[in-house]
């Protein structure tokens, strides 16, 4: 069931952005929903440690301040209610990243592919605005990733358009979850993105199957060898950091290296690989 009807939909309260400041915190308000930003850090790979290199921007939704899932609330939604509270976070998460990220770390951003098309169009007036907002805090568009979710696009060669773009505005690009759905080698090619994002699944198969060490190493160097770098998903213990040793991901990412945490402000710039 949506949580808005059609009429609300067209409403001029729909689509005005309420952005609040909350405990230090910046929250986007639609309706009785409160939307927040948690930052997951992504290190850098690098002589047997691991180096701060930014943070993944991810949502949660809240209503009468009990938090709830933000999957089962995106897929409540309608398509055009969904990609207008994509939109939403894309600015949200910049707003809070420059209220609160120190150094200069990257921000990678989710963001679902059949939203970054309205009408086969880029999403003109929200990317002006967010490079309003990164010009004017003196940030760099080579700090941001979007991250091209598996999600299979209304049309991937309008995709691939609107991709050529973001690059151009200086952007930088990530395929996320790769070897789930759409985020498959044919989308690596057509795009060139800078990182591609392994799904934890591969971790998981791996584990499972000792064979599978091979195939991992083997698509790893495959994307290495189209100097992509590659980032591997999902590291949870001792093992799987190994593993990413192992086969020389370029970045890790996963709850043995950090939770994701409301303010990125207390992850450590260095830590221990082991």
């Amino acid at each position: 069931m949506n949580i808005m009807s059609t009429s609300q939909l067209t409403s001029k309260n729909f689509f005005n952005r309420n952005y609040i400041e909350e405990s230090g915190k910046i929250a986007a308000h639609i309706e009785n929903y409160s939307l927040s930003s948690v930052f997951q850090p992504i290190y850098k790979n690098h002589n047997g440690k691991v180096l701060l290199f930014g943070f993944e921007a991810l949502g949660r939704v809240h209503q009468h301040g009990i938090d709830k899932s933000i999957l089962t609330f995106l897929d409540s939604l309608s398509p055009i209610e969904r990609c207008h509270i994509e939109r939403t976070l894309l600015l949200l998460h910049v707003k809070n990243y420059i209220k609160f990220c120190p150094g200069d770390f990257k921000l990678f951003l989710n963001f679902d592919p059949r939203c970054l098309i309205s009408e086969n169009k880029v999403i003109k007036d929200d990317i002006r605005q967010l490079n309003g907002m990164i010009n004017a805090a003196g940030h760099s568009q080579h700090n941001f990733y979007f991250e091209i979710m598996e999600k299979a696009a209304i049309c991937e060669d309008s995709l691939i358009n609107v991709v050529q773009t973001l690059k151009t505005m200086g952007y930088k690009i990530a395929i996320d979850d790769f070897g789930r759905e759409h985020s498959n080698i044919e989308r690596v090619i057509s795009m060139t993105p800078d990182i591609v994002k392994l799904d934890r699944s591969w971790l998981s198969l791996n584990q499972r199957y000792i064979s599978n060490h091979k195939n991992l190493q083997t698509i790893t160097d495959q994307i290495k060898n189209m100097e992509i770098k590659v980032l591997l998903e999902g590291v949870e213990n001792r093992n799987d950091a190994l593993i990413a040793d192992d086969i020389e991901a370029d970045f890790v990412q996963g709850y043995y290296y950090g939770k994701p945490q409301p303010i990125p402000t207390s992850f450590h710039v260095q830590s221990a690989l082991l």
